[in-house]
């Protein structure tokens, strides 16, 4: 079982009032979560989006997920609802693996970020990116960065940190969904209360030697 994970719980407060960007209105008419996600569809044998209460009551967020998905021809995700903000992007992905009871291989994809590819590396352990020495690159400061050795081997990942070219385009995959929900108690429990991303996952499994490639 492979399943597409769609985190869109969080406040989207750097983008100022009104709806969260992952609803905005692409040029060709699609919405941004749509356009984010589309390459990955077929790929996957399950899609669950997690959403905030808030933009559910007041923007429609399930109502126009699943039309989206109908009218583009696509089975209907689960659709979970959060009361909240949890404290960084894998406590969300975690809620979701639990509330969803996901099994197999994972893929975390951000819903307001299009990037695509000639192919992905499902049920792998890798991060996608982009090279910034070659590309051009919105809020740089915001991303994460990657080093990575001769075979793509990721060397080490940094959120918030610029250290590389390598940029992530907030595409991650995971062979086993058991390998993140393992790093992310032992996180949990480090961390305390601080936010956890994604690339805090990878970067401690990194460190415990599990390898991850580029993408």
């Amino acid at each position: 079982m492979s399943t597409l994970i769609a985190p869109c719980a969080g406040l989207s407060s750097r983008y100022g009032g009104g709806k969260p960007k992952y609803l905005y209105t692409s040029p060709c008419g699609k919405p941004i979560f749509f356009l984010a996600l589309e390459p990955l569809l077929k790929l996957h044998e399950k899609v669950v989006f997690i959403i905030l209460k808030e933009h559910d009551t007041q923007y429609k967020s399930s109502v126009i997920i699943k039309q989206c998905f109908k009218e583009y021809g696509y089975n209907l995700p689960e659709i979970l609802i959060l009361k909240e903000v949890l404290n960084g992007p894998a406590f969300t992905v975690n809620y979701a693996i639990d509330k969803a009871n996901i099994e197999g291989s994972i893929s975390i994809k951000d819903c307001d970020s299009i990037c695509l590819a000639d192919d992905y590396p499902i049920s792998e352990n890798a991060v996608s990116y982009i090279d910034a020495s070659k590309n051009d690159i919105d809020r740089l400061s915001s991303k994460s960065s990657l080093e990575v050795d001769e075979h793509n081997k990721i060397i080490s990942i940094k959120e918030k940190v610029i250290f590389s070219s390598y940029i992530c385009v907030g595409i991650y995959f995971f062979k086993d969904v058991d390998i993140f929900q393992k790093e992310f108690a032992k996180l949990r429990e480090l961390k305390s209360n601080r936010e956890i991303f994604i690339s805090h996952i990878i970067e401690s499994l990194l460190d415990s030697s599990v390898p991850f490639f580029s993408h």
